[in-house]
Formats: C-alpha cells, sequence, structure tokens
C-alpha cells in the first residue's frame, strides 16, 4: 500500500486500530487524513517549492522512553520496536515531493534524563540542530537545550558539534552564555545552556525604528569586548560573532554564545595564525575572504561589523552576491557612519575595520 493509501484511513479505522491487537498496534495508526496533499501536492511541487509540513499526528507505542522520530523515504510505512506500553504523541514531518513513495520512520531514544525537563518551544534553528527552551522541574529554571541528531552529520560536522561543548564548558564569564550540562544517548547530543530571555542583538536591532542612544551602544560594546577579551586571554577564537550570536536578557545584559565553529588556539595556531575558512559572510575579514592566515584581530573586525550594524541599523557590508560582498570586504567598502554620535564612536569603527589586521586595537584595548 502507498503512503497515501495509509492516509486514507479513516477515523473510525483508526479507532479500531488503536484497540487492536500487539502486532496491529505496531504499525503506525493515522489520526488525521492527509488525502488532500495529493491535490496539493503536484500545485507546489510544479515551482520547485522544497516544504516540510505537519503530516499528521501519530500514537506512538514505545517501552518506557519519549520517543523522537526522524523520516528516511522507502517504498513503505514500517514501524519497528515500537511496543504497546507507553503511549506518547510526536509531530512528523515530511517531503510533499517523496509523499507517494512511502515513508519509514525510525524511532530514536532521547536520553533519560530529558525527563526532568518540560518542553516548551523551539527558539532557533541552526545547522546542525535546534535550541529548544525547557523548563528544569526540580527548580523551575528556564535553560536552553540544543538538540543534535548525530547520526545526520558528516564526522567533520559531528566534531564540529562537540566542540561547542568543549569551549562552552572551560568558559566563565557574565557575558558569555552559562555552560550547565550536556549529554549523549542514541545518537542524540543535548547541550543544555543559560537562557538568555531577552532574545538576540539580531532581534532588537530589526525592531528599533531611530536611532540607538550612544550610551546603550556604548554599554553593550563594553559587554562584548570584555567577553571577546576573556576568550582571546584564554586563546579561544569565537569564529562567528555576529549579532544574531549576541544574546540579551530582559535586564539589558549581553551573553555571547554558538561556540560552534570556536577554535581552540594551540602553539602553532598562535604562532602562525588559523586558516580555516568558517563564519557568516557579512562579518569575515579580508584576511580570511582571501584566504590568509587570520587570528584574534579577525573577531575585532567582527565586533567592528556589530558596532557599525548597531549605530546605523544596516549592516556595514552588503551586495546582491557573494563576490560582490568579498569585493566591498576586501576594501573596506562601507557607507560613512550615520546617526548621531561621536567622533570617538565613528573612530572606533573606523580602527576595527582596518584592512591591516594589526591595525585594529585587541578588545581589551577597545574597552578603553
Amino acid at each position: 500500500m502507498t503512503a497515501l493509501g495509509y492516509f486514507d484511513k479513516t477515523l473510525s479505522q483508526y479507532q479500531v486500530l488503536n484497540n487492536g491487537t500487539a502486532e496491529e498496534k505496531t504499525d503506525f495508526v493515522i489520526a488525521y487524513q492527509l488525502k488532500s496533499l495529493q491535490y496539493i501536492g503536484p500545485v507546489l511541487m510544479g515551482i520547485g517549492t522544497f516544504i516540510l509540513i505537519i503530516a499528521c499526528v501519530i500514537t506512538l507505542e514505545s517501552r518506557d522512553k519519549h520517543a523522537q522520530v526522524s523520516i528516511r523515504f522507502i517504498p513503505r510505512f514500517t514501524a519497528p520496536d515500537i511496543q504497546p506500553h507507553n503511549r506518547r504523541i510526536v509531530a512528523v514531518y515530511f517531503k510533499l515531493s517523496q509523499l507517494r513513495n512511502g515513508v519509514e520512520a525510525e524511532v530514536f531514544r532521547i536520553p533519560s534524563a530529558i525527563s526532568n525537563y518540560e518542553r516548551i518551544r523551539v527558539v532557533g534553528k541552526g545547522a546542525f540542530g535546534a535550541a529548544v527552551l525547557y523548563r528544569r522541574r526540580e527548580d523551575e529554571t528556564l535553560v536552553i537545550i540544543k538538540e543534535i541528531s548525530m547520526h545526520q552529520l558528516a564526522a567533520t560536522e559531528r566534531q564540529l558539534a562537540k566542540n561547542e561543548v568543549e569551549v562552552l564548558s572551560r568558559m566563565e564569564h557574565p557575558h558569555i552564555v552559562s555552560y550547565f550540562d550536556s549529554f549523549e544517548e542514541d545518537g542524540l547530543l543535548l547541550i543544555e545552556m543559560e537562557y538568555a530571555d531577552g532574545g538576540t542583538l539580531a532581534q532588537f536591532l530589526m525592531a528599533c525604528t531611530d536611532f540607538i542612544a550612544e550610551e546603550t551602544i556604548s554599554g553593550l560594546f563594553e559587554q562584548i569586548c570584555s567577553a571577546v577579551a576573556y576568550l582571546h586571554e584564554n586563546n579561544v577564537l569565537h569564529r562567528d560573532l555576529k549579532t544574531a550570536n549576541i544574546f540579551l536578557t530582559q535586564e539589558g545584559d549581553v551573553k555571547i554564545g554558538d561556540f560552534g565553529i570556536s577554535k581552540l588556539m594551540g602553539a602553532d595556531t598562535l604562532s602562525k595564525g588559523a586558516t580555516t575558512l568558517v563564519g557568516t559572510p557579512h562579518y569575515l575579514s579580508p584576511e580570511m575572504c582571501e584566504g590568509k592566515p587570520y587570528n584574534e584581530k579577525s573577531d575585532m573586525w567582527a565586533i567592528g561589523c556589530i558596532l557599525y550594524e548597531t549605530m546605523c541599523l544596516a549592516k556595514a557590508f552588503d551586495a546582491d552576491s557573494l563576490p560582490a560582498l568579498v569585493n566591498r570586504i576586501c576594501k573596506s567598502q562601507y557607507e560613512p557612519v550615520r546617526g548621531p554620535y561621536s567622533n570617538g564612536m565613528k573612530l572606533l569603527v573606523r580602527d576595527l575595520l582596518s584592512l591591516e589586521a594589526a591595525s585594529r586595537p585587541k578588545a581589551s584595548a577597545a574597552l578603553q
């Protein structure tokens, strides 16, 4: 039977299966009809749209733990290792373009430690997984848990995921997101960390309709530089500083996060510089764009981009294409700072966005 055949089960059939034998319960029980997908699917596929939708709510029978479902496309449904003991409701996502081919659901056990937390909502998604807001039941503390499905990552990507744990666990600073714990089981890596309840600096800037007061910007800048100075003193390059990775609390405190591509500098890196091209294009330094060795001064370039963006409510470097963007960066070609800001602030932007890495101030010096 095809996937659509399974979707076409009626609610009465669902009820019969739900009260059936253990063997019947091993199969999927479809709670909603999705027959309409056979009409809208071709339309969406015809325009090349890749869409993930909540296809249905499925009652899964699992032995003793929560179940997480991932999708693999094959000719028909199967549901291995689902037993009629404890019932969990989960959402499953399908690609419209492959509904006609059927799917197989694989059940992965979430570590038992997660049972002590109440899942609230997804607050962000990245290349490797999702950041989810949880409430720790024992003390009602809100925390962020990054959920990373390691089995879906290449070896290099798995190493980057583990790298964040290694770096965060070493850091302790009031303006760096605090690391609490991490655990891995059945291919799922969970990283528990501090929750900053004020969103990101990027979100804050998007909501601004007028220039931000220089005093406010100075306060944010000092906190960012304080955290980055601490990183550099501990031989860590962040390598992905941007407004989306600067988190805020309701009280206005800065928390730098997302250390997935940060680098612990060994003796060789300290003397010769790093060479791997990583980061977000708008914040890459000229030396990174040109494939040259780089050091902590590339982080300072990114801070210059952040400072400019905070003052002008626009990115320092932007273009319609990546080559054009790289060209602007390599020439340090940006619109003059506008707004009611002092010459000292404007000169600081100029110094941070200097083409010569050696001319950029260190984070500790920028604090002064």
